[in-house]
């Protein structure tokens, strides 16, 4: 008989934690060690528990998939995770993979595919859907906005002009002109407003606070 996989799971959203637990439960094959609905409380489950497999969502409370990612990965180096989002952003992918998941899974795919999935990763195995795959290869190949640019984007998304900007932080005009050119040419943008736009579909920022 083969040994069932050990399951934490972690989402804020109750509806989808208790269809997933429900799922987990009446499965042969895994049993569902914890259910956490917040990034402090999955971290307390885990180590209580020591699962084989996290199946975690990237947007939760207080602490970001990834940030959890890191701190359990702190705890067992070992740790094996997967990301599980309704969103499938290129930064938000990117920032799972630099943080040590070894497979993303947008929420909507087929119960049959997170079940193979999860026995990929527990196998030792990563697990990227082939349009992940892509978003990561995609990422891969980009230059990095610096700390000022990303600072720079946001000021740009609230709808801030080099004048506003450069009062904001203290800078002059042209070095904020200069910055602007280059989070164009890094984001592939012609504009400034398609800069915003293109940074948001990325997941670089996020147009709703």
């Amino acid at each position: 008989m083969t040994e069932m996989i050990r399951i934490l799971i972690a989402d804020d959203h109750e509806m989808i934690l208790r269809g997933l637990a429900e799922g987990f439960r009446a499965h042969p094959d895994f049993e569902l060690v914890g259910a956490a609905s917040s990034g402090p409380r999955t971290l307390e489950l885990y180590q209580e528990a020591r699962p084989d497999v996290v199946l975690l969502d990237y947007r939760m409370p207080g602490l970001d998939g990834d940030q959890i990612t890191e701190e359990i990965l702190k705890l067992d180096s070992a740790a094996k995770v997967i990301m599980f989002s309704s969103f499938e952003w290129e930064e938000d992918v990117w920032r799972s993979v630099l943080a040590g998941a070894m497979g993303y899974i947008p929420k909507t795919r087929r119960l049959k595919e997170i079940y193979h999935g999860i026995k990929e990763v527990a196998a030792g195995r990563q697990f990227f859907p082939a349009e992940i795959l892509k978003k990561i290869r995609t990422r891969e190949r980009r230059e990095e906005l610096t700390k000022r640019e990303h600072e720079i984007l946001r000021l740009l998304a609230r709808g801030l002009d080099n004048k506003g900007i450069a009062k904001e932080l203290g800078v002059s005009e042209p070095t904020v002109k200069s910055h602007v050119s280059h989070i164009l040419a890094k984001v592939d943008a012609n504009d400034r407003t398609n800069a915003v736009v293109k940074a948001a579909r990325r997941g670089l920022i996020r147009l709703v606070e």
